[in-house]
């Protein structure tokens, strides 16, 4: 763990950073969006159903296109933070960029939001690049989703700090939360039965079932004070399991749920590091 971690991990605990990421998730400024309210992006934005893909020319001879499902607990628009993260992972990779910004949970339905990030992807296969997935946390999940039903058009997936099980059902995820400075079980089950509301057999895949992950190539980091951390090993068993399918996992000691949020981190920069060397193979 670097230092600069290890203190911003002391200050997390000490003003309890997690009451206002619940916040957040909970009373979400759905009226703000990063590309939306700019006019540098009007050419740059495909309006799809209730969303959008925005399409970055972050190189000038890009070899793939990065496809990145933002994190927020499906209900918090994409922020500044992660723009920072994945421009610079396009740039490191050679990328087009492709933001799935996906319609946020309350103000639509979690089939809504489903159904976009596959139109979204299949409007991205017409392009003539090879697609590669980034997600992380809620988004990791929204990913998978897509990846799991279009898997022989998808090149490598990156996953960070997936959340993969929206009922958080597992007894060893709740023995966690007290050490995880990010985030609350109470308030992510609260979410993960608004997305529940409305859904029927079929409308989602069962990320933890070995049949449904077949023929993925896929990079998981995550950090061992997170809360989620069973739910991903069971993930990881899963997909050890699967037919052609393989998984890398990196898992950083004392770090935290999402922290590629802060982009100077030294653990950051090493999981931006490892992702062009998976996405490069």
């Amino acid at each position: 763990m670097s230092f600069r971690s290890k203190r911003l991990l002391h200050k997390m605990k000490s003003e309890s950073y997690k009451d206002n990421i619940s916040h957040t998730f909970l009373k979400p400024n759905q009226k703000q969006n990063l590309f939306s309210e700019d006019p540098v992006y009007n050419d740059n934005i495909k309006k799809i159903d209730n969303g959008q893909i925005v399409t970055l020319d972050i190189v000038s001879k890009p070899d793939n296109q990065l496809l990145y499902f933002h994190g927020g607990a499906f209900t918090a628009p994409m922020n500044a933070d992660q723009l920072e993260f994945i421009t610079n992972l396009a740039q490191r990779t050679n990328s087009q960029l492709k933001i799935i910004d996906f319609p946020l949970l309350l103000s639509h339905k979690s089939t809504e939001i489903i159904d976009f990030c596959v139109k979204a992807f299949d409007e991205c296969v017409a392009d003539s690049l090879p697609i590669n997935l980034v997600g992380d946390s809620a988004g990791a999940y929204l990913m998978l989703q897509v990846a799991t039903r279009r898997a022989a058009e998808v090149n490598r997936i990156v996953a960070i700090s997936p959340w993969l099980d929206l009922e958080l059902a597992n007894s060893s995820v709740h023995h966690r939360e007290a050490d995880d400075v990010f985030l609350e079980l109470d308030v992510l089950q609260t979410i993960g039965k608004q997305f529940d509301d409305g859904l029927v057999e079929g409308d989602v895949v069962d990320l933890f079932m070995e049949e449904n992950l077949s023929g993925l190539k896929i990079q998981l980091f995550y950090g061992d004070n997170e809360m989620l951390v069973p739910d991903n090993q069971i993930f990881v068993d899963a997909m050890n399991n699967a037919v052609e399918s393989e998984i890398e996992v990196v898992e950083f000691n004392d770090i935290f749920h999402d922290y590629i949020l802060w982009t100077k981190l030294s653990e950051t920069k090493k999981t931006e590091k490892l992702i062009a060397e998976f996405l490069g193979r």
